[in-house]
């Protein structure tokens, strides 16, 4: 789904794009997967993580990299990175089975803006992350 412009290299800005044909795709099968409505600070990261603005992640971190940043501020590789980088949903998305499936992430409009591959659904650590970051 996700295509890097630069092969990934620690500190050099990545863009994460599709074609135009793979995006009018995406944006057809979209309309059947559930949804998620990103809050403004949901879309800025979302737009940092495409546009290569946190050029060391390629996606929302799942629970083993979101583990890593919180209690070492590092990615899985050992590069540094002091805060999670997670989308956070509401109680009802995050009870269904997620592993395996697809999310379309929309804007208040109902625009998609990307789609999802959802690798896995946590709770945050309210009480460690607020100290943490």
């Amino acid at each position: 789904m996700l295509q890097t412009a630069n092969e990934p290299r620690h500190g050099l800005p990545r863009e994460l794009i599709i074609d135009e044909a793979d995006a009018a795709a995406l944006k057809t099968a979209s309309v059947e997967y559930p949804a998620h409505t990103l809050s403004p600070r949901q879309i800025c990261d979302l737009e940092l993580l495409l546009n290569g603005g946190f050029s060391l992640l390629i996606d929302f971190m799942d629970r083993q990299t979101y583990e890593k940043a919180l209690g070492d501020l590092r990615l899985g590789d050992g590069a540094v990175w002091p805060m999670p980088i997670v989308l956070d949903v509401g109680e009802s998305l995050a009870k269904k089975p997620g592993s395996g499936r697809k999310l379309a992430l929309r804007d208040d409009e109902g625009f998609t803006l990307a789609v999802l591959d959802i690798e896995d659904i946590r709770k945050p650590d309210k009480g460690r992350e607020p100290e943490r970051v």
